[in-house]
């Protein structure tokens, strides 16, 4: 991802780097290297000297976002080892514009660089009272546990046992969701890190403890180390156990943090269609030898299958959008990217071409990603498979999703395809 100039593009083989894509990515690449993890020295100072050159127009754009994705490299860049403390007075004095999640981090890139003439900034910068007329958040789908983790970072680097440190990690635990945390991967990193900041401050006072975990009638002794560690079971079930607890018995009056993973599979698979502000509907062509195209759920193992993946979103712009089609287990995809022989024209269709900005094609599916879309309710995209091997299978629902926001989604229906041997094929078989 990294390109000439030292930043880092927003997919591998860009030639135009980004700047949250380099600030962001270059944390992850900071945290590492502190870890000694074998980075190569000259790539990442390679970075550290672009990221350095971004924060230095501070004035020339006041935007919430941009203004954002300053203080986070100046964030990179006191992991680095490269602070930037003139900058932090520069952007300190920006408080009016600068988004609760900006001000925190800027609080962290103060407290990252060891600057004891500016630690007299990090209170006000992590204070209940913003500036007045301050921007209530940089980006929406940040999400609101992002300022929260990223105060209490900071806290934790101050005083990890201090009241607000305790309060602001109830608070961010109060605002992760089931089954989808705290919303896109950005949204997760913070509160993720803020937990581990939290694990090893808290890492010297563990003691050791024990106790049974219990479902139903299955009983499981687990133990647990004077450190930070982790033990797991699985109880397996049939039926309707809602009437059956699931509890953890202990004499000790130690905390113990548990997570539950619930997994069932249904006796049928399949399913409907959703939409939750997305639409995706999949449609499975056999490809003759002369480019014509008929929709077909049977195959022979052997024919090329044409993927048809009709899309259907707001008519509005919209950026960083995720496409993942699983295929079923008979189907191989074989090009990411079909294009018919000639120009095909399909009677009633109105949308456009999916414009993919980056694409990546596995053994069990093929997934398209769009940096941005027009003000356009419908698109389309296609690429090939092949039938490998004979048998039925179910295809899986198609997603599309917006990457930052994973409450905007949209699901195909399930599908359901059937391969077979040839009768060329079936003879040859016979014949061995």
């Amino acid at each position: 991802m990294q390109t000439t100039s030292g930043g880092l593009a927003y997919w591998p083989g860009g030639d135009e780097p980004e700047f949250w894509a380099s600030a962001y990515g270059g944390m992850a690449l900071a945290l590492g290297a502190k870890e000694d993890h074998g980075l190569p020295a000259n790539r990442l100072a390679s970075l550290w000297s672009w990221l350095s050159e971004q924060v230095r127009d501070a004035e020339t754009n006041v935007d919430a976002d941009t203004l954002h994705q300053r203080c986070l490299a100046l964030y990179t860049l006191a992991l680095a080892g490269k602070a930037e403390p003139s900058y932090h007075e520069t952007y300190f004095k920006l408080q009016g514009h600068l988004a609760p999640e900006s001000r925190a981090v800027l609080a962290l890139a103060i407290l990252e660089s060891g600057n004891l003439a500016q630690a007299s900034l990090v209170p006000q910068l992590l204070g209940t009272n913003p500036a007045a007329n301050a921007p209530e958040h940089a980006v929406e789908w940040y999400g609101p546990a992002m300022p929260v983790a990223a105060k209490l970072m900071a806290w934790t680097k101050m005083d990890g046992h201090a009241k607000q440190t305790d309060d602001l990690l109830t608070q961010m635990i109060r605002l992760r969701k089931p089954g989808q945390g705290w919303g896109s991967t950005y949204a997760n990193a913070w509160p993720l890190l803020a937990l581990a900041r939290v694990a090893d401050v808290e890492a010297p006072a563990l003691q050791a403890t024990e106790g049974t975990l219990t479902f139903g009638d299955s009983t499981t002794p687990l133990q647990l180390q004077a450190k930070l560690a982790s033990q797991s079971t699985s109880f397996a079930f049939d039926g309707d156990v809602s009437k059956q607890e699931l509890r953890w018995n202990s004499t000790s009056t130690q905390p113990v943090h548990a997570y539950v993973k619930v997994s069932t599979r249904p006796a049928q698979i399949s399913a409907d269609a959703k939409n939750a502000g997305f639409g995706i509907k999949r449609t499975y062509f056999n490809l003759a030898p002369d480019g014509t195209l008929k929709e077909a759920s049977a195959f022979e193992v052997g024919d090329l299958v044409v993927v048809r993946l009709e899309l259907n979103v707001p008519n509005a712009e919209q950026q960083y959008l995720a496409i993942d089609d699983p295929l079923p287990s008979i189907f191989e995809a074989v090009n990411p990217a079909f294009q018919g022989r000639g120009e095909r024209k399909d009677p009633g269709w109105t949308g456009q071409d999916l414009p993919v900005s980056f694409q990546e094609m596995r053994t069990d599916r093929t997934l398209f990603f769009c940096d941005y879309l027009a003000a356009q309710d419908n698109y389309r995209v296609e690429y090939l498979a092949r039938v490998v091997a004979a048998g039925a299978a179910t295809a899986p629902p198609a997603k599309i999703e917006a990457m930052y926001e994973p409450q905007r989604y949209g699901l195909s229906a399930t599908v359901r395809v059937t391969g077979k041997l040839s009768g060329k094929a079936a003879g040859k078989v016979a014949a061995r």
